[in-house]
């Protein structure tokens, strides 16, 4: 394999997997992502970093930062991306002079660009569109460059159907930041791109209030807001009568339509795009690159120590995206997946013909795991706590492959939680790893469940069990304990 040559001026930053260094060699300055030591190689925090490796390859986009190269250095597995001089949105908006109206439009606008580009790059020669979701859009990921202009960071926990993944992440909407990712999440399976616009009107808001937009609210009162679409659009309706008097009405509308708690009711990021470049035009004030002119910028690499601080190592080339010729060798790679999976799904289907048994199929279909909502039975207990019932499902993106018809709901099962306050929620989810958990309540088909109970903190160390649901129940939780009781034939 090729070899390289770095010397790691500085440390960027670390976290819970490795750390990020400002690189320099013979060919240019970048920014190395590198896993701890004691990261496993085939681990979930190396497949994250591959696929992040490829989704930059892919995507050609002036505010994707471009992948240079995947690297092993002492057989620890690294990334050389390019480095975006500026700063972090996060710690733009701690400072003395947040970006205005104005600029903060423009950020958004080009991210808003960013991830529709993230959505519809081709595969190839497939045609089909890449269909990228980010999952995690929130300040510290969005980037503003020293001159002008924005980008958009961390791609380790994207996901795309199109394409088969190295890291296996739920896709349960617990992936991401609470309170910049869409109600729905709380309820079914796979993000979409409304997701993304979602957090992207989320923090416009932040950048025009100075507060975050859910500011006070726990993880249970999200979820049980992202059942009460009324009751959230009717709390967020609230929390816009603290933008700027002075701001034109139109802001205001997009930020409502941007966060509106029903996907299908948000704009698509196109349009996100479109309308943050026509109101950007009509607000006084600097416009984002005259902000950066004027910004009092740090040193251009802060000075941070780290384990490989001043050192210069020897980098072995895995894969190189940028080489001449690459970049079709990457999405070769990518098909290469895809086909291996529709291999898989022939011979499958071919064992099954010579009379091996099926595996018994999910209770819902995988990429979509919250029923339409039924009423919920009557409770039998003669003091229930009322829980707001799921919000519904909303179509895939116009772009995404149809999803087959899901099969009928033939159980409600709604939970019952201590008026101690010590359960915060209780959940089912299938034990043979098929599904993932869904918060109750919800609707389910017959079937053998565990019931999961969690305190505010954390899960219960005896909060769970198996149960099996043949007909409409109730779960009760206390203490850690969670029990089903089926209601009786009617």
């Amino acid at each position: 394999m090729p070899a390289r040559r770095y010397k790691l001026e500085t440390c960027l930053g670390r976290g819970g997997f490795g750390e990020v260094y400002f690189a320099r060699g013979d060919d240019g300055v970048f920014a190395l992502k590198v896993l701890r030591a004691d990261v496993d190689p085939k681990g979930q925090a190396a497949a994250r970093l591959r696929d992040e490796a490829r989704w930059l390859a892919l995507i050609n986009h002036p505010a994707i930062p471009r992948a240079h190269a995947l690297v092993e250095i002492d057989a620890r597995l690294g990334l050389l991306v390019e480095y975006v001089d500026g700063i972090d949105l996060s710690e733009a908006l701690r400072g003395d002079d947040p970006p205005g109206p104005r600029a903060m439009l423009e950020v958004i606008g080009g991210i808003a660009s960013a991830l529709d580009a993230a959505w519809r790059t081709p595969l190839g020669t497939l045609g089909r569109p890449l269909g990228l979701v980010h999952r995690d859009i929130k300040p510290s990921n969005l980037r503003i460059r020293r001159h002008g202009g924005v980008a958009l960071l961390d791609l380790g926990i994207a996901r795309s159907d199109a394409v088969v993944r190295n890291a296996q992440t739920q896709t349960s909407g617990m992936v991401g930041s609470p309170g910049y990712f869409g109600p729905e999440r709380f309820g079914r399976a796979a993000p979409e791109p409304s997701d993304d616009v979602f957090g992207l009107g989320a923090v416009l808001y932040e950048g025009l209030t100075g507060r975050r937009m859910l500011h006070g609210l726990s993880l249970y009162q999200l979820a049980e807001l992202a059942a009460a679409p009324d009751r959230f659009d009717s709390l967020v309706a609230d929390r816009l009568l603290e933008l700027p008097p002075e701001l034109p009405p139109a802001v205001a509308d997009l930020v409502s339509a941007m966060v509106a708690c029903r996907p299908s009711r948000r704009p698509t990021a196109a349009a996100v795009a479109r309308t943050c470049a026509a109101l950007s035009r009509t607000l006084p004030g600097p416009d984002l690159t005259a902000w950066c002119a004027a910004h009092p910028w740090a040193p251009a690499v802060r000075t941070k120590d780290g384990p490989w601080t001043g050192r210069t190592l020897s980098v072995s080339v895995i894969a190189q995206p940028d080489a001449p010729g690459n970049r079709a060798t990457w999405i070769g790679v990518l098909v290469a997946f895809i086909v291996a999976a529709l291999l898989g799904g022939l011979v499958t289907r071919g064992l099954r013909s010579l009379g091996e048994p099926a595996p018994p199929k999910p209770a819902t279909e995988p990429v979509d795991l919250a029923p339409p909502p039924v009423p919920e039975p009557p409770a039998p207990s003669p003091t229930p706590t009322p829980v707001p019932p799921p919000i519904a499902p909303t179509p895939r993106h116009d772009s995404a492959a149809p999803s087959p018809p899901r099969p009928p709901a033939h159980a409600t099962v709604r939970v019952d939680l201590p008026p101690d306050g010590s359960i915060a929620r209780a959940t089912l989810s299938h034990p043979r790893g098929r599904l993932s958990p869904v918060v109750l309540p919800t609707d389910v088909v017959p079937g053998t469940y565990v019931v999961t109970a969690q305190s505010k903190g954390a899960p219960l160390p005896d909060g769970h069990g198996t149960v099996a649901i043949d007909r409409p129940g109730v779960v009760r939780c206390a203490l850690g304990i969670c029990e089903i009781t089926p209601e009786a034939p009617r």
